[in-house]
């Protein structure tokens, strides 16, 4: 199923929000950016109910974000991206199977760079592919090439946290630039730690000779 051929301006919205990566704007509370959040997806015509869930260590977000309805924090050590990766793949299942029931809604992905994640970026082209519609936030340094085919709205981040419009939308007679594609990537700096060789407990792999039924996560593995 394309989600680009389907109406999502009502559907729920999950946001999953590395805050490590894409901090909160400064000057602003932590509930001043949810709230600029929700306001910029109803500016660019997502009407439904939002939920943010947050991954990060920093205690200064928690009073904010504990103060805004449909808004968890999940806290990680300093530094620790691979487990956020982990979390955000855990939660984009438990959104789309466990909470949602397969409902198709929209899911909003805020985070650095996602080049070197390669299973990540899969398992998002994937649930764009079962009909979940794809928006993502990144900082300009850090936009992701590879899920670009899959992205239906992009904001650049700290803007979506100001609460600006999108930089790109699919379809939109202004926003929907056809050179979008080519845009230049982020630069992978050296030595960068893929987050491979990752033991994990219990892994799901649905990407080797596997019949997808579900969008079961396999990130884990990056």
């Amino acid at each position: 199923m394309n989600s680009k051929s389907v109406d999502y301006t009502g559907a729920k919205t999950g946001v999953f929000w590395d805050v490590e990566d894409c901090p909160v704007p400064d000057g602003l509370s932590a509930a001043d950016a949810t709230n600029n959040i929700k306001n910029a997806l109803k500016f660019a015509g997502f009407n439904g109910e939002v939920s943010i869930i947050a991954f990060g260590h920093t205690r200064k977000y928690l009073a904010g974000i504990k103060r805004n309805n449909h808004t968890t924090l999940k806290q990680f050590r300093a530094g620790d991206r691979r487990a956020r990766r982990r979390a955000i793949c855990d939660s984009l299942f438990e959104w789309t199977i466990l909470v949602n029931e397969r409902k198709l809604t929209n899911l909003m992905i805020i985070i650095g760079d996602t080049t070197v994640n390669t299973a990540l970026v899969d398992y998002l082209h994937d649930l764009v592919g079962f009909g979940f519609n794809l928006l993502v936030s990144q900082s300009p340094a850090n936009r992701s090439i590879p899920l670009h085919p899959s992205v239906f709205t992009e904001w650049l981040w700290p803007d979506l946290g100001l609460g600006k419009e999108p930089i790109y939308k699919w379809g939109d007679p202004v926003l929907g630039n056809e050179d979008y594609l080519t845009l230049p990537p982020a630069e992978v700096p050296e030595n960068v730690d893929t987050d491979h060789n990752v033991e994990v407990t219990d892994p799901v792999d649905i990407y080797h000779n596997v019949e997808i039924t579900d969008p079961e996560p396999s990130c884990t593995r990056d």
